[in-house]
C-alpha cells in the first residue's frame, strides 16, 4: 500500500472543507472539525455543503482514500477497513479493492472487529508465510489485515498452492509437511514450482 504525503488535502467536490489523513473534516471557513455519524450499516459519514447551498452526505472512508491513499483503479474502486473497525479511518488502515470483495471483507472483518456472534469467518492460528513479500505473519488473520486478502484466499493458496485474488500473493505455513520449513533445502526445491 502506498500513501501519499501531507497531513490535510482539500476535498475537490467541496473546496471549502479539508479532510485529513486521520479522518478528520475541517470546515476552512469557519476553522472548525465537522461532527461526523455513522449509518445503520456502521459506514463513517459527514455532511457537506456545496456552493449553491446544497446539503450532500459523504464517506469518510472513501474522502480519507481518495486524498491519501494510492491504487485506486476502474476495477479497485472501493476502500476497506484494514482492520475492520468502521471508525478507523486513518488512511494507513483503507487499501482499495474491488466493489464485490470489499462488500465480502466488509460482512467477514467487521463481524471480527466488533465481536458480533454469526457467521465468523474461521482463521488458522499457525504462522504463515508470504512467498513474494518474504514475510512471516502470526496466522492468517494477521496476514489477512496486512495485505488486505481474505483469510479464505490466504487459506485456499496454502492449502492448493495458488495465488490469492485480487493481489496474486502466495502465502504457506512456516512449517509445511509438503514443503519442509523455511529455509531448508527441501523448502528451496519446491520454491520454483510455484512463485
Amino acid at each position: 500500500m502506498t500513501l501519499r504525503n501531507g497531513d490535510w488535502a482539500i476535498i475537490p467536490e467541496f473546496p471549502r472543507y479539508m479532510i485529513s489523513c486521520e479522518g478528520e473534516v475541517l470546515n476552512q471557513d469557519s476553522e472548525r472539525l465537522l461532527k461526523l455519524s455513522q449509518n445503520p450499516q456502521g459506514i463513517v459519514k459527514v455532511g457537506l455543503v456545496d456552493d449553491h447551498h446544497k446539503q450532500h452526505t459523504r464517506s469518510v472512508k472513501v474522502l480519507v482514500a481518495e486524498a491519501f491513499v494510492d491504487g485506486k483503479t476502474h476495477q479497485f474502486d472501493t476502500p476497506i477497513n484494514l482492520d475492520g473497525n468502521q471508525l478507523n479511518n486513518r488512511a494507513v488502515n483503507l487499501m482499495w479493492r474491488p466493489r464485490a470483495f470489499a462488500l465480502r471483507w466488509g460482512r467477514n472483518h467487521t463481524r471480527v472487529s466488533m465481536g458480533e456472534e454469526g457467521n465468523k469467518a474461521h482463521y488458522i492460528f499457525k504462522p504463515v508465510y508470504c512467498m513474494q513479500e518474504q514475510t512471516t505473519h502470526e496466522h492468517t488473520y494477521a496476514a489477512s489485515v496486512f495485505y488486505g486478502v481474505e483469510a479464505s484466499e490466504i487459506f485456499k493458496s496454502i492449502h492448493e498452492l495458488c495465488r490469492t485474488w485480487p493481489d496474486g500473493l502466495m502465502f504457506r505455513y512456516v512449517d509445511d509437511d509438503r514443503l519442509g520449513k523455511i529455509g531448508t533445502n527441501n523448502e528451496y526445491r519446491h520454491r520454483h514450482e510455484w512463485i
